[in-house]
C-alpha cells in the first residue's frame, strides 16, 4: 500500500454553476478543438496544490487548514469571465475566473497558504489569481481563433453564478486514464457571519 497521497485544497461550487459551466463546456466541445475538457464532478477553485503528501500527516494538514479557515466569515463568490495560461495567444489552460467576491478567495487563499509554510510547505510565489479550470492542452491548440471567436461572442453569457464559499475541502487526487477521480479526506469550514 502507499504511504503517499496527492492531494490539494479547493472550493465546490454550487451545483446550478456547475450546470452552467457544463453546458459552456458542451457548447465549446461543439467547435471539435482538441483540448481536455474537465469532467462536471471535476470542476472547482483550486486553493492550492499540495502534491504528494505522507498519509500520517493528512490530519495534521486538516488540523491546520480548519484553524486558517475558521479566521474567515463564509461568503459568495461568482464565477464570470474567461480567460487562459499562461496567456490566450499560448495557452496550456482554459479558465472561468472569479468577479464577485475574488478578494476575499484570495485573502482566503493566502492566509491557507501561511498556514501550510508553518507545514514545510512551499510558499506560493505568485499572487492567488482564483480560477475553474475548464480544459487543458499539451500542444498548440488548432482552431483556436474559433474558440477565441465563439467565446467573444458569449460575451454577455459567462456569468455563472454565485457559489457559496462555506468550506475548504482537502482531497485526494487518484490519477487514471480516464481522468482524475478526487476523494475528500477532509473539510474545513469557514466561520459562520456574527
Amino acid at each position: 500500500m502507499k504511504n503517499t497521497i496527492r492531494t490539494f485544497l479547493a472550493i465546490r461550487l454550487a451545483n446550478p454553476v456547475i450546470q452552467k459551466l457544463q453546458s459552456l463546456i458542451g457548447d465549446l466541445k461543439r467547435l471539435d478543438i482538441d483540448l481536455k475538457w474537465v469532467a462536471p464532478e471535476n470542476l472547482h477553485i483550486t486553493v492550492k496544490f499540495l502534491g504528494e503528501v505522507q498519509l500520517s500527516d493528512t490530519a495534521e494538514i486538516c488540523r491546520v487548514v480548519a484553524a486558517a479557515t475558521a479566521e474567515h466569515e463564509r461568503f459568495k463568490f461568482e464565477t464570470s469571465g474567461f480567460g487562459a495560461f499562461p496567456r490566450l495567444e499560448r495557452p496550456r489552460t482554459f479558465w472561468i475566473g472569479v468577479d464577485e467576491g475574488r478578494q476575499q478567495l484570495v485573502n482566503l487563499i493566502e492566509s491557507i497558504d501561511v498556514a501550510l509554510g508553518e507545514l514545510r510547505f512551499p510558499l506560493e510565489s505568485k499572487a492567488p489569481h482564483p480560477h475553474v479550470t475548464i480544459a487543458r492542452t499539451r500542444r498548440e491548440v488548432q482552431g483556436l481563433e474559433r474558440l477565441l471567436k465563439r467565446i467573444q461572442s458569449l460575451e454577455g453569457e459567462l456569468s455563472m453564478g454565485l457559489s457559496p464559499c462555506n468550506e475548504v475541502i482537502i482531497y485526494s487526487s487518484e490519477l487514471r486514464r480516464e481522468g482524475p477521480v478526487y476523494e475528500v479526506i477532509g473539510r474545513a469550514p469557514l466561520a459562520r457571519k456574527k
